[in-house]
């Protein structure tokens, strides 16, 4: 049989356990499945619950670059504001129904490239 990687809590009242959709034997297509048993009225209940996971190794992997050269994991006022910048050049694109050249923060902070000045790249 193979490893369920079943996580479990038991206590007086009853047991809950949780098994990731990626370690199901079967039905993973339902996402986590939960099993809960109270022990007051004996009721065994189960629970599928669709999910979502990011990347864990691409987490792990920027964590460890992080450490390794020394990166602050605090993103900077220019990071921010150069995120915040594309999603308005995001919103105007929308609006427009078009596609636009997301500028670099360096024009940005030139003042070379406004989300309602952008050049149309397509149609």
């Amino acid at each position: 049989m193979a490893s369920q990687n079943l996580k479990e809590f038991i206590g007086d009242a009853g047991r809950i356990s949780l098994t990731l959709q990626n370690y199901r034997q079967e039905h993973q297509e339902e996402g986590d499945l939960i099993s809960l048993y109270t022990s007051a009225d004996g009721v065994y209940r189960t629970i599928n619950v669709p999910a979502k996971y990011k990347d864990m190794y691409a987490q792990l992997s920027t964590l460890i670059d992080m450490i390794a050269r020394d990166i602050s994991p605090i993103p900077t006022l220019e990071e921010a504001f150069s995120a915040f910048y594309a999603a308005l050049f995001a919103e105007s694109a929308i609006r427009m129904h078009t596609c636009l050249r997301c500028p670099s923060l360096e024009e940005v902070l030139q003042q070379k490239a406004r989300p309602e000045e952008a050049a149309v790249l397509c149609g």
